[in-house]
């Protein structure tokens, strides 16, 4: 005799394994372990850091720029 199955759960089954199997996919592709994670942190902080060294604190444009309040007064 055959056996009984309910419909409804082993479309429910399926659908699990199907999600599973994408999530197995999207880990294998996005999937990043913490010491990757840190390092990449580790070398933006240091990017960012040189950066912000070579920063010019007083432009020629700041230096010579008029406030707008000033520019009315004297036009």
């Amino acid at each position: 005799m055959a056996e009984i199955i309910n419909l409804r759960q082993q479309r429910k089954l399926a659908s699990r394994a199907k999600k599973e199997q994408q999530a197995a996919q999207n880990r294998a592709q996005f999937g990043r372990s913490n010491a990757e994670k840190q390092l990449t942190q580790a070398r933006n902080d240091q990017s960012e850091t040189r950066l912000s060294a070579h920063v010019r604190q007083n432009t020629p444009a700041k230096l010579h720029a008029i406030p707008k309040a000033e520019k009315d007064i004297k036009s």
